[in-house]
């Protein structure tokens, strides 16, 4: 019984962990999308590449990030709707 209640603690223990690195994952990746501007110098946010991974590469002027999250799901959108067209 001791073993069951330890088990239970470590998975729950695990999954909090989970939820906690993909929330921080995703806010980071809010945080540096900024809703398609780059904070540094206010330039919309240009897609340059896609990794193995999914990752999506940004340039804006001298700056550059790569999402990993979906924050840029509607921006991603509406750039594949109008290459489509």
């Amino acid at each position: 019984m001791t073993i069951d209640i330890i088990n239970a603690i470590i998975d729950g223990g695990v999954l909090v962990f989970i939820v906690l690195v993909s929330t921080v994952g995703i806010s980071a990746d809010a945080l540096d999308w900024n809703h398609g501007v780059c904070k540094k110098n206010g330039l919309p946010w240009k897609s340059f590449d896609m990794d193995s991974q999914g990752g999506r590469g940004y340039n804006a002027g001298d700056e550059t990030i790569w999402i990993s999250w979906p924050v840029d799901h509607n921006f991603t959108k509406k750039v594949c709707d109008f290459l489509e067209d």
